[in-house]
């Protein structure tokens, strides 16, 4: 789209070219934070899923419940997109996202820990 003038399509340009750099840095940040939520929902979700399972068992169930648990190791592929969420945010906190970015980190990390550890067994004490 030019204008009568080259200085109004220079400029025209040149705040087209920092707008659309903006939208990649905060994009990076949108997409880390949205990987990051969704895999700590969906293992909170798993480990619900696990407790009341769990918790609706009686007997030799109860004390064989690692065999049933491997039904669940799908959840260790949740690693992945907290391992890629975390790379994001790596990304956007060297763009110049400094606080955003580090805080992004630390929930990629958080997100990537929830996978490992078994939530269920506190969510049956606490039940």
């Amino acid at each position: 789209m030019r204008y009568s003038t080259s200085k109004t399509y220079i400029y025209f340009s040149e705040v087209m070219m920092t707008i659309s750099e903006k939208a990649k840095k905060w994009s990076l940040l949108i997409i880390s934070t949205l990987l990051s939520i969704a895999t700590i929902v969906a293992i909170l979700i798993i480990n619900h899923q696990i407790a009341e399972r769990y918790n609706s068992a009686i007997g030799k169930t109860r004390a064989l419940f690692g065999l049933t648990e491997i039904m669940y190791d799908y959840k260790y592929f949740f690693a992945i997109s907290s391992i890629v969420a975390a790379i994001l945010a790596i990304k956007a906190h060297r763009k110049g996202h400094r606080h955003s970015g580090a805080i992004l980190i630390c929930t990629a990390l958080v997100a990537f820990l929830l996978v490992f550890l078994r939530l269920w067994k506190l969510m049956v004490v606490l039940n």
